[in-house]
């Protein structure tokens, strides 16, 4: 009987070691585009990195000081909170599994360092998944965690956003540097990371779902998802894994709407007036150059635009353009959309129409009286305060600046019937530097910019007296929206709607028989709703909401 047990006990232990897993290591580097030693240290130790990148995993954080780096400046709070978490004091610096050993980068990035480290195990696993989103325009990664030890310490899961190569054409910054490896630039959520602590048990395992729009990219086919689990008790790393985004062209004729703007005035984010332009960027997805896109645009279901690009872009080549004027048959004050679509590719349809559709919404300009006044009050460096007052003809209607001192001026405006107005202000100081306010004749405060930082502050404002803030009861369903997409086994519907009543939420399949049919009473505003598709087969379906003669559809997949 005791030798049973101490067989029993020896398997045991057998399997306990056996379930540990292989680690990789982090390495994460803190260097500079302006540090003179970055520039003599990087080369030493890049190769390195390069040969054993199979057991390891790199980020690099590029830094606020000596000088200047616009990297840093992509992503300098986080920067910043990582430099802090290991006391990091000056660039070059690297850490291995969370530690340093005292050892400068050139001592602690070795071939024999970085083998022993790897031949640690660990008693964690880790899966990638970079969930690229079919619009192409943001991540939702997956991250699965495989406990397969016991849990020590404080456990941590970091998730991180990368670009595995900046290349520059010219040097960013002072010490020669063009070329940037594994640079972060989003840590997901935070760079507090996400605690582990409900895995327990050996065996456990659990996937955790993060979401990163593209934002401040270079190059959005060089990113890469990195995930490590880090002791917050000794800042030892226990486990790293990666995996570089995956672009695969479509079997056929494809493009993605990744992004748009109700106006085409980047730096704007209201329209003015009973029309407006958009802007959109969309990517060639398919196996073939894409040469002509029509597309279609609404605001707030009136009636439809269209306008026909041509020209020739390659496989994950972006474009940029500016659409057809969109006529606005009414604005409110909140729950406007602007619908676009893509409806045609090189004259036939789109083989995978799921992000063909854009709904955006935005907000109205504010709207002031024919007689109002513009404060603009500088702070404590004036002389760098300028701004200028256009109409939509581009006519100056008055400019002042820089200021001597920071006393108040006001600036009375006799304005026109329905039109639009521009007011553009720059501010050349560092931080907080003033305000500008706008009033209509009955002293009601109807703008307000805030000199925040060193920046162009664009804003517009209107004298039509559009409909805003009343909804004129109607029909129309606006920003229908479906996610997931694709979805498993519940898909979520949202819209906006203006009048309560009866509706019909109907799934048919691509030849239009009906497939699943549901009665709702929706109310004014607002609605959302989940419904199960798990009796579905897999493929492709149409979801349409009906009210009265109103009717909007989407495309769903199930998978």
């Amino acid at each position: 009987m005791k030798k049973n047990l101490l067989f029993i006990l020896a398997v045991c232990i057998c399997q306990l070691l056996l379930a540990q897993s292989p680690r990789k290591v982090l390495v994460e580097h803190f260097t500079q585009a302006s540090c003179g030693p970055c520039a003599s240290t990087n080369p030493i130790i890049h190769p390195i990195l390069e040969r054993n990148k199979s057991r390891l995993v790199l980020l690099t954080h590029q830094t606020s000081w000596p000088g200047v780096d616009p990297m840093n400046a992509d992503n300098p709070g986080e920067v910043a909170t990582r430099v802090a978490y290991y006391g990091v004091t000056g660039v070059p610096d690297t850490k291995m599994g969370g530690q340093d050993g005292g050892q400068s980068p050139t001592q602690l990035i070795t071939d024999a360092n970085i083998a022993n480290s790897a031949a640690i195990e660990s008693n964690y696993e880790i899966s990638v998944d970079p969930g690229l989103a079919s619009n192409y325009n943001e991540l939702n990664p997956k991250i699965t965690v495989k406990l397969t030890g016991p849990i020590e310490g404080n456990p941590i899961l970091r998730v991180v956003v990368l670009e595995k190569v900046i290349t520059w054409p010219s040097p960013p910054g002072s010490n020669g540097e063009k070329v940037f490896y594994h640079v972060v630039k989003k840590f997901l959520p935070n760079t507090g990371g996400t605690p582990i602590s409900d895995l327990s048990n050996v065996g456990d395992s659990k996937t955790y779902t993060f979401n990163f729009k593209f934002n401040k990219l270079y190059n959005f086919r060089n990113l890469e998802v990195a995930a490590y689990i880090q002791n917050e008790s000794t800042k030892e790393v226990a486990q790293a894994e990666s995996k570089e985004v995956d672009y695969i062209k479509s079997p056929g004729l494809d493009i993605a709407i990744k992004y748009a703007k109700a106006t085409s005035n980047t730096l704007k984010n209201t329209v003015c007036g009973t029309g407006t332009i958009p802007t959109i960027t969309y990517i060639n997805t398919g196996n073939a150059n894409v040469t002509s896109i029509k597309f279609r645009s609404s605001v707030n279901g009136g009636p439809l635009s269209e306008y026909t690009w041509t020209g020739n872009i390659a496989f994950l080549e972006e474009k940029t353009i500016n659409l057809s004027n969109v006529e606005i048959p009414k604005m409110f004050a909140s729950g406007n959309t602007l619908t676009i679509e893509a409806f045609e590719v090189n004259g036939n349809a789109d083989v995978n129409p799921i992000n063909n559709t854009l709904v955006i919404p935005f907000d109205p300009s504010p709207a002031t009286t024919l007689t109002s006044r513009l404060d603009v009050k500088p702070l404590t460096k004036g002389s760098l305060v300028t701004f200028a007052l256009q109409d939509d003809a581009n006519k100056v209607i008055i400019q002042d600046g820089s200021y001597p001192t920071n006393e108040l001026h006001s600036y009375p405006l006799n304005l026109s019937k329905d039109r639009c107005y521009t007011l553009t202000i720059d501010n050349d100081h560092t931080s907080l530097n003033g305000s500008a306010k706008l009033y209509d004749a009955n002293n009601k405060l109807v703008m307000n910019v805030t000199l925040l930082t060193r920046a162009t502050y664009v804003s517009d404002f209107t004298t039509y007296d559009l409909v805003l803030g009343t909804h004129e009861p109607s029909e129309n369903i606006y920003s229908f929206s479906v996610t997931p997409n694709p979805v498993h086994d519940v898909v979520r519907l949202e819209w906006i709607q203006d009048q309560s009543g009866p509706i019909q939420i109907m799934f048919s399949d691509l030849t239009g028989k009906a497939v699943q049919s549901i009665q709702h009473h929706s109310i004014s505003g607002s609605n959302q709703m989940e419904i199960p598709v798990d009796q579905l087969h897999s493929g492709m379906y149409l979801v349409s909401i009906n009210h009265g003669k109103n009717k909007i559809t989407k495309r769903v997949i199930v998978e």
